[in-house]
């Protein structure tokens, strides 16, 4: 303490110089220098050290402090966390023994960020293809800057590396370019990467290269029938097909909402048809509910650099739509046939009814003197007008009891489902309109259209009458059966009103005559 009442820092030296005879100290000699400038600059070190050391502790970045040597001689707590070492463990170890690093491509070689820094005098930075493997072999891509630490001399005495932990952004970059190149529904590539394989891929090395057009026969009718999971599952089902048949050098695409297509490098004529065929019997063991799927083909093959996306693709669906003109028309006819068979198979009593429908009809039109064609297409809508029904749920058709409102009106789209499946297939396109209307009025409070009189097709009239007739005289668990006579007379009943007063005349006609 000073004479005024300060404190100051002081360093004291002292010796003895002279002792008495009894060997007892006498004399010494000492000194006392102030240091309180040189303590407060310790104490500024100090703290500034600390304050260097919480900054690192606290940073959301990885720091590795390294000697001239390259040997660790520091990391901060977000290092040891992804290296897997403690700062005791690491500390005085090799750098590269503690920071192992490796390419993602694991054909290349990886520099050591540490050495090179030492080495060049220059920063190094690391791209985020780097994967850091920790003690416990776990894997974490990075992103790292590793740069010289300089004297006052500024000469090199360490290096500083910052290094920062990349996995979920490097996950979210490699999500975002498979939605970028991928189709969502099929997982198979989508135009944009078809486009651009192509222009990787119209090169010498990848001669002759082969484009394959697909579009998928008869996806309407699936999608209006079983409802557009069903022609969902159908667009996946071609895609697993492709990736199987197809190898894996080639790139496999959908290019659009029933389109699919090729790039084959280095392939010939011969191969591609060989896919094509193997192509068809693949979708041959996978039917869609009891539907086959097929597919309309078309390919070219190039050997010119110069020619364009745009020709080869005009060139194969040109072919394409030839092999779609030339089958389309029998694959949709088989599929409607498919759905017919899946409806009547699932529930017995469609199928009775169907088949009686179609009966009753086939008579009142022998009775109008129909000629033979005209009698084929009315039995035929007959045996077809309910084939709206498979799109109906299993619930409502199965329901034992009276059907509510709602139920009822889900019931009632099954005219319109059945027009837009038959009229998409040429052998049943006639036989549509005669589904639709099937359940109009004569007095104009039917459906769909709430047509009146003669305005309904005459098909539609007959079978109208048949179906009712039917409906009544079926042998039913949640309904009382009718007896023929019964029947008959709901039917005169309903003539002029709900019925074609003539048809209901030839009718009960017929089957008061020949009740087999």
């Amino acid at each position: 303490m000073c004479k005024d009442q300060t404190w100051i820092w002081i360093q004291g030296k002292g010796k003895i110089f002279e002792y008495t005879e009894n060997g007892k100290p006498k004399r010494f000699i000492g000194t006392h220098t102030d240091i309180t400038e040189r303590k407060k600059l310790e104490f500024k070190i100090f703290e500034e050290r600390n304050y260097l050391k919480y900054t690192l502790n606290s940073i959301g970045d990885a720091v590795i402090a390294t000697d001239a040597g390259g040997i660790i001689t520091g990391m901060n707590p977000i290092a040891t966390r992804l290296t897997g070492w403690s700062e005791r463990e690491a500390t005085g170890r090799p750098f590269d023994e503690v920071f192992r690093i490796t390419f993602e491509d694991p054909s290349k070689t990886i520099v050591d960020p540490v050495k090179t820094a030492l080495l060049t005098n220059n920063v190094v930075e690391l791209a985020n293809h780097t994967i850091l493997t920790s003690k416990d072999k776990t894997e974490y891509f990075i992103e790292d800057t590793a740069s010289p630490i300089r004297n006052n001399e500024n000469q090199i005495v360490g290096v500083v590396l910052v290094f920062r932990d990349v996995t979920e952004k490097k996950q979210r970059q490699r999500e975002f370019q498979y939605q970028s190149e991928h189709d969502f529904l099929t997982g198979l590539y989508n135009r944009r990467y078809f486009v651009e394989s192509y222009q990787t891929l119209n090169t010498p090395g990848h001669f002759p290269l082969g484009i394959v057009m697909f579009d998928v026969n008869g996806l309407k009718i699936i999608n209006d029938a079983y409802g557009h999971d069903a022609g969902d599952l159908a667009l996946k089902t071609v895609a697993a097909v492709l990736k199987q048949t197809f190898e894996a050098k080639d790139v496999v695409t959908r290019i659009g909402g029933d389109e699919f297509a090729v790039l084959l490098p280095n392939t010939s004529l011969k191969t591609m048809q060989e896919h094509k065929d193997a192509l068809r019997l693949g979708m041959a063991d996978h039917p869609i509910k009891n539907v086959v799927l097929s597919i309309a083909t078309g390919y070219e093959i190039t050997s010119d650099s110069n020619r364009t996306l745009d020709d080869m693709l005009k060139t194969a669906e040109n072919h394409m739509y030839r092999h779609k003109l030339a089958e389309g028309v029998s694959v949709r006819n088989r599929a409607i046939q498919a759905i017919q068979n899946t409806l009547t198979e699932k529930y017995d009593a469609e199928r009775i009814h169907s088949e009686r429908v179609s009966a009753y009809s086939r008579r009142i039109g022998e009775a109008l003197q129909l000629n033979p064609d005209d009698l084929k297409e009315l039995s035929m809508a007959g045996m077809f007008h309910d084939i709206g029904k498979i799109s109906i749920p299993d619930a409502i058709i199965e329901k034992p009891g009276r059907l509510t409102d709602e139920e009822f009106d889900i019931v009632k789209t099954h005219t319109e489902i059945g027009y837009q499946i038959l009229r998409a297939a040429d052998e049943f396109s006639d036989l549509a309109i005669h589904a639709l209307c099937h359940h109009e009025r004569w007095d104009g409070k039917g459906y769909p259209r709430g047509l009146k009189g003669e305005d309904i097709p005459l098909y539609s009239r007959i079978v109208g009458v048949a179906d009712a007739f039917e409906a009544m005289t079926a042998d039913r668990s949640y309904k009382q059966t009718m007896t023929i006579e019964q029947a008959k007379e709901e039917l005169i009943r309903c003539s002029g009103t709900q019925f074609d007063p003539a048809i209901v005349a030839i009718f009960t006609e017929i089957v008061s005559s020949n009740r087999d």
